[in-house]
């Protein structure tokens, strides 16, 4: 198969970060509506936002998926197809599915919508995607768990175009057939509701450890073979991630794609993408090389000095500036927030700013 390059598909979970994956190179945007979409949380788009963005992407060349992957109860079938007749009209690029029932009902009434397999439909293998392939299923998004070599092989001989992620965060069911979150909480991860439980410290031997915690996905090394391998589309995770984010992860992948000279450019930016520690597990590493030690996200920057009623001063040897994002943890209860910087001065080697939030950073024991 002729060597081609990828496509760059980038995430958006708001305006902010569909604009910030168009500038910063994305040749295509996956993002998921106020329903049926894994990613709830996010603050996903509109129905009549959807026009207005697919109109913009055009504008730029940019294609648009629309995220659909959620399983569907019967309770919700009516409700789904209204959606996909509204995706129907609009136009979209493609929706990506992981129920059988929502590919039956879209090739029956919407044979005119391109359908992706999602990679909760647990492709590992070239039948897989042959037989996907039959039935009309334009692409399919690969299982994450498959190695480098499985990748080359299912990629040399595919009858459809492939799909794989290359970087952000890690499930530990890998392809997203999670019930942990379920079991532990209630929260379907399928559903959209994952509660994020592999994160947690879990007892094992009567210490607290991150044993089910991974590590970030980077691929920026394996792009080339990639690229020859025949996958057509390279994907980015983080729908709930800040337009910062998505935009130095594109910027970073366009570069080392266009440029691959400049690889070493690319991985630098990378370091400022504010993740977690990163692991090339599908290269064919043990899975053990994935798991974090920590479900800390982020640069550490410094310490809070002192507050006082709602000003927050804090030491940092990084130059800060309005706009900034930051998060706050409280050493005692490990809670957390984020927040953007606003109004903030420069002290000489710290930094102060008013905190207008309604939670309580430090609540008084």
């Amino acid at each position: 198969m002729p060597e081609r390059k990828p496509e760059l598909l980038l995430p958006a979970g708001n305006a902010e970060s569909f604009r910030a994956a168009i500038r910063g190179g994305a040749d295509a945007i996956y993002l998921g509506l106020k329903q049926f979409n894994a990613r709830i949380r996010a603050n996903n788009f509109f129905d009549n936002q959807l026009p207005a963005l697919l109109k913009e992407a055009k504008n730029h060349g940019v294609k648009i998926y629309v995220t659909l992957n959620t399983v569907i109860k019967n309770t919700e079938l009516e409700k789904l197809l209204d959606f996909l007749a509204y995706l129907n009209k609009v136009k979209v690029d493609a929706i990506i599915i992981q129920d059988w029932g929502v590919y039956y009902l879209t090739r029956k009434y919407f044979p005119n919508l391109t359908i992706h397999a999602s990679t909760q439909m647990s492709n590992h293998n070239s039948q897989g995607v042959d037989f996907s392939s039959k039935l009309g299923i334009k692409r399919v998004v690969l299982a994450r768990e498959l190695t480098l070599p499985e990748l080359k092989k299912i990629g040399h001989h595919s009858a459809c175009e492939l799909e794989v992620f290359i970087h952000g965060a890690l499930c530990y069911s890998m392809s997203g057939q999670c019930y942990f979150s379920s079991y532990i909480g209630g929260r379907g991860a399928n559903r959209g509701l994952c509660s994020q439980s592999c994160r947690m410290v879990y007892k094992d031997a009567s210490q607290n450890k991150y044993i089910f915690n991974l590590k970030d996905n980077q691929q920026v090394n394996n792009l080339n073979e990639l690229s020859k391998s025949g996958i057509h589309s390279l994907k980015v995770e983080g729908r709930m991630k800040s337009a910062e984010y998505v935009y130095r992860v594109s910027q970073a992948y366009r570069l080392a794609l266009d440029e691959p000279s400049r690889k070493d450019e690319a991985i630098n930016l990378l370091e400022m993408d504010f993740g977690r520690e990163k692991t090339g597990y599908f290269a064919g590493k043990d899975i053990k090389d994935a798991i974090a030690e920590s479900s800390n996200t982020g640069l550490l920057i410094g310490n809070i000095i002192r507050s006082k009623q709602n000003e927050i001063v804090f030491s940092s040897s990084t130059e800060m500036k309005n706009g900034d994002r930051v998060r706050i943890k409280n050493s005692r209860s490990d809670k957390t927030i984020s927040i953007k910087l606003e109004n903030i001065w420069d002290e000489g080697g710290s930094y102060s700013f008013i905190y207008e939030g309604k939670e309580k950073l430090f609540p008084r024991r």
